[in-house]
């Protein structure tokens, strides 16, 4: 599926502010199976350059729910937290 240019430079502006802390990172790697050491390691996060463990690309997925709706009506009418099933 080619890249949509209609989206560049758009933004949502959210109702609250989600604090992104280390610990969050570390439990979504742990979540998803991605036990790259940098995403749950202080030493191998800055082995590497960065200054502190840093997130899975697919991390910025669990922000998109909380800063705009769905595209699926279904879902958009889900309440938040979704229930577990």
């Amino acid at each position: 599926m080619p890249f949509n240019r209609d989206f560049i430079s758009r933004s949502w502006k959210a109702d609250h502010i989600y604090e992104v802390s280390r610990e969050k990172v570390r439990e979504y790697a742990v979540a998803i199976d991605e036990m790259h050491p940098a995403y749950i390691d202080e030493k191998a996060a800055a082995a590497l350059g960065h200054p502190a463990p840093y997130a899975p690309s697919t991390f910025a997925t669990t922000l998109c729910r909380r800063t705009r709706p769905c595209r699926c009506p279904e879902v958009d009418r889900a309440p938040w937290p979704f229930p577990l099933r």
